[in-house]
């Protein structure tokens, strides 16, 4: 796959992987050279793929793929947070709720110019669903963001310094 050229790579992962309602084996995806996709590509096929979904597990689906491409540019991860999980965390509880848990999965650290847009949603979704909120301290915990405890009952919530 790494000998074909950049677009005809990316023609190849659009007939696979572009109907939301395709299923494919992280296997097969290794094997045939999905992570070795360069990371802009798979961005515009993750997000094209992405906003022609309607149900959670087309959504999850997406999130797979993202964790199988091992994306590590910076100006893809902030494509990828800015068009798919943060629209995922305000459609609903479920989808709120899946990004949560693939967030760690997908990043070590959030890149600079989305910490504080991904912190206002993650704590969006944590005021509209409740049950949300630890879940969302502990996603974004893992990816690196600091805690702080706050309140007479002393609650740990996101730090704002954390932000950029």
């Amino acid at each position: 796959m790494t000998a074909l050229q950049t677009a005809d790579q990316s023609a190849f992962w659009q007939g696979l992987v572009s109907s939301p309602a395709s299923r494919i084996p992280h296997q097969t995806l290794a094997a045939a050279g999905w992570s070795v996709l360069p990371d802009a590509e798979a961005a515009n096929l993750l997000t094209d793929r992405y906003s022609r979904t309607t149900r959670n597990p087309d959504r999850q689906a997406v999130l797979g793929l993202w964790k199988a491409a091992s994306i590590t540019t910076p100006a893809a991860r902030v494509e990828l947070i800015q068009r798919i999980l943060i629209p995922m965390l305000e459609v609903g509880q479920g989808a709120a709720d899946s990004a949560l848990a693939y967030l760690p999965q997908l990043m070590d650290s959030v890149p600079r110019g989305v910490r504080t847009e991904l912190r206002t949603a993650v704590a969006g979704a944590s005021k509209r669903w409740q049950r949300l909120e630890q879940r969302g301290t502990t996603a974004l915990k893992a990816v690196g963001y600091s805690t702080e405890r706050t309140g007479l009952l002393r609650r740990e919530r996101i730090s704002r310094s954390n932000d950029d």
